[in-house]
């Protein structure tokens, strides 16, 4: 957790063209639409006890609380809602944090880039939430199933969304549920003078519970637009394509590519012959970003990967030449930094067991005989 600034935002924000700028409703099922444009039927009948569960904090550098605030706003990933209208129980607000996560890139002058992190917990605690979309995403130990028979290679290409969650506005009238512990009295935001005013989230936040099933929903929908072939999709409740597991000998020289979309990510892969590759993995990443760019989506550039036999997905290496599927060796590097240095401390902390225990499930997931370690 790191406290928010403003120059340390600002690069990680969408343009205020795009935050906010596609309609969320627009690219879900009836039965989420509906949730979307409904929240108080998310409402639960018995809420948490303990009040101080409703109230998170907003860590922001005081000076920089206004202008934050107000860049949020400006970049439409946020408003300002009224005090009478924001979302009580029991008579007490329910007010969410807001924090800074580094994403490991810096600034000029050393200071890391931020992204903002939205702690939905107070309002996570007196809401049902959407989970729709959730048995479908895929999970890299599915490609433990994978087979490579001889000169058999695979390809690899990847796009990520920009600023993916921002992207995406829901109904006004989730705001009121959405709100944080920031207010402005109206004359300092051009709003009515003598009027308390709460920031609130005007997008899908990263820290709702609900948030993940409705981004993989959209994501599986704009595969839909693209005209992606369903049955080369790789999920987790649906059967793997039969050329993802079998040898292509005696079948055909051309390959056959599959892909998956795991919220903000999409990944294409091809299998073929050595030096005679021909694989439609290329095709589906094309189709991919010609349907984001058609529906508003922003795709990083620099994220961008196309043709390569080796790279880093869903938190694995996977290396098409040789065959390998595991963690990338600066992860496990540091995971085994991390372990001892946990290990020589006089007192162990509960959280960083939890932390780091589940950091080697993980990784052991893909060595299934290493889980007798955590017996």
């Amino acid at each position: 957790m790191q406290i928010l600034t403003v120059p340390q935002v600002l690069p990680a924000l969408p343009p205020a063209s795009h935050g906010g700028s596609i309609k969320a409703v627009d690219l879900v099922c009836p039965g989420t639409r509906r949730f979307l444009e409904h929240p108080e039927e998310s409402l639960m009948d018995e809420v948490p006890s303990d009040l101080k569960r409703l109230q998170a904090k907003v860590h922001i550098l005081p000076e920089d609380r206004e202008r934050l605030a107000a860049l949020l706003v400006e970049r439409n990933v946020c408003t300002w809602v009224r005090d009478e209208e924001v979302l009580r129980i029991n008579k007490h607000r329910v007010l969410n944090g807001l924090f800074g996560v580094g994403k490991g890139k810096y600034l000029k002058n050393g200071q890391e880039i931020q992204r903002v992190i939205m702690n939905l917990i107070p309002s996570n605690s007196v809401m049902t939430q959407a989970r729709g979309s959730m048995s479908g995403l895929p999970s890299i130990t599915q490609y433990l199933s994978m087979v490579l028979d001889g000169d058999e290679q695979v390809v690899l290409f990847q796009s990520d969304m920009s600023s993916a969650f921002y992207l995406f506005a829901i109904p006004k009238n989730w705001s009121p549920f959405l709100c944080f512990n920031l207010d402005m009295m109206g004359e300092h935001i051009g709003k009515t003078p003598g009027v308390r005013y709460f920031l609130a989230c005007s997008v899908i936040p990263m820290g709702w519970s609900s948030a993940v099933s409705i981004m993989q929903e959209i994501a599986d929908r704009l595969t839909t637009i693209g005209r992606l072939p369903e049955d080369h999709k790789v999920r987790r409740d649906a059967p793997l394509p039969p050329w993802l597991v079998y040898s292509l000998k005696g079948q055909t020289r051309e390959g056959r590519s599959w892909f998956h979309v795991y919220l903000d990510n999409f990944c294409s892969m091809g299998k073929g012959i050595a030096n005679d590759h021909k694989s439609d993995a290329e095709i589906f990443h094309k189709m991919i970003e010609e349907s984001w760019s058609s529906s508003g989506v922003l795709s990083s550039s620099s994220k961008r990967v196309e043709g390569a036999a080796r790279a880093v997905e869903l938190g694995a290496e996977m290396n098409g030449i040789e065959g390998s599927l595991g963690p990338s060796s600066e992860r496990l590097v540091r995971l085994i930094q991390s372990t001892l240095s946990v290990i020589e401390k006089g007192k162990l902390n509960r959280k960083w067991i939890q932390v780091l225990a589940g950091r080697w499930i993980h990784i052991l997931a893909l060595r299934r005989p290493g889980m007798v370690v955590l017996a």
